[in-house]
């Protein structure tokens, strides 16, 4: 009964399809301006943001990459 309750509660707070699609390609854009910028990088100290955001960037990534799948969407080709 507690399993069922709590898969009716995660299905309700489920983000629509549409919005988890939007958030993985929004991301992926922004992981690539991350590397992008890590690569044009020689200070210290911005090498190490980027390193801080980039790995930030990828947890979300991972995160709505995990709900999609949950969901059983499939969006062409993930990181």
């Amino acid at each position: 009964m507690l399993l069922a309750m709590e898969q009716k509660r995660k299905q309700k707070d489920a983000l629509p399809a549409a919005e988890i699609i939007a958030q993985l390609r929004k991301l992926e854009q922004k992981i690539k301006e991350n590397e992008a910028i890590f690569n044009m990088t020689v200070e210290d100290d911005l090498l190490e943001a980027c390193i801080y955001d980039g790995k930030a960037l990828r947890s979300r990534y991972r995160y709505y990459h995990n709900m999609a799948r949950q969901m059983g969407i499939r969006v062409g080709e993930m990181r």
